[in-house]
């Protein structure tokens, strides 16, 4: 019999149980089942995952904690580099637990900068708040796990040149669709937080305002406040083009003040919206709305109620994960 004739499927080594198939890509007692494996690497997700699919396992991915019943865990918490930072295109890729606050510093020292606001909390990790559906439209690119343990990676290039961007299977798909191992960020160039442009007026026709605003100027960072009455203040930090003083739009004026430091959102969940939603949210009570772009932005405040699960995640889910690996 030739090698071409040859069933290779019959070298596999057979394995009768779960605990079997983690000892062979493991090694012997890495894991049992019921417990977690600390200071786990990618790979070893991977194999946790493929051996759960294979031999009907669940498998729970966070730091270590109390376990369901006969689940694995797999303690990631120790992938938090920021492993690389091209200032020239202005983007950065770090690990899962890597915080937002820690990216920060490393980007610091080229000059970059991660704007806040994107993110409910700087010192959580990024993988499990992409997951969630935060800074979606950050990311570039994403290195992810999916529930039967095959590893992919998406390109950091044009999107007309790469078809389908499946990013976008895994962002907000609450760690069920997959699991991110790494994100490619859209970073900034470092603002000077010396001073900026401010102005107040009804909430309706401020929103109407910046809106319009946004379409021609490209500032470095812009957020909304709503005081719980008809009146909001719009606040606008310039970036590498210069913002003139006087009027904003619609009529109301922009004026001068020190801004001392970067803004600091308030440590509350975030949610992106349209802007029409903006509107809702800001008129109806006090909240924190930023950073905005032409499309709308990343509010706080709201007691957000827990939403439906979104029906495309949940007919990926359906595909990637029938057996229910990571549920």
């Amino acid at each position: 019999m030739s090698d071409l004739e040859r069933d290779y499927t019959l070298d596999v080594p057979e394995e009768s149980n779960l605990q079997q198939a983690l000892d062979r890509r493991l090694g012997e007692n890495r894991l049992r089942i019921g417990e977690w494996l600390p200071h786990a690497t990618f790979g070893e997700l991977s194999a946790v995952l493929q051996a759960a699919w294979l031999h009907n396992g669940r498998v729970w991915v966070g730091e270590q904690d109390r376990l369901p019943e006969n689940a694995l865990g797999v303690d990631l918490s120790q992938r938090d580099t920021v492993v690389e930072v091209d200032s020239v295109s202005g983007l950065c890729r770090a690990e899962r637990s890597a915080t937002p606050d820690s990216i920060r510093k490393a980007l610091a020292q080229h000059g970059q900068w991660l704007p806040r606001g994107y993110f409910s909390s700087g010192s959580d990790p990024i993988g499990p708040a992409l997951e969630s559906g935060e800074a979606g439209t950050l990311v570039v690119a994403l290195s992810a796990v999916l529930p039967d343990g095959t590893m992919f990676r998406t390109p950091a290039a044009p999107r007309r040149s790469t078809g389908p961007n499946p990013d976008h299977a895994v962002i907000g798909g609450a760690g069920q669709t997959g699991i991110v191992t790494h994100a490619t960020l859209r970073t900034s160039p470092m603002p000077t937080w010396k001073y900026a442009l401010r102005a107040v007026g009804p909430t309706p026709s401020l929103l109407n305002a910046v809106r319009l605003f946004l379409r021609k100027e490209s500032p470095a960072f812009i957020w909304l406040e709503s005081f719980g009455n008809d009146d909001a203040r719009v606040t606008i930090v310039p970036g590498a083009q210069p913002i003139e003083t006087g009027v904003l739009v619609g009529g109301f004026a922009l004026e001068q003040c020190p801004l001392d430091g970067e803004p600091i959102p308030p440590v509350k969940a975030t949610r992106r919206v349209g802007w029409r939603a903006l509107s809702t949210f800001l008129q109806s009570e006090p909240c924190w709305a930023g950073p905005l772009d032409i499309h709308g932005g990343w509010v706080r405040g709201p007691a957000w109620t827990i939403s439906t699960e979104n029906k495309r995640h949940h007919a990926i889910r359906s595909i990637l994960d029938p057996s229910e690996v990571l549920r």
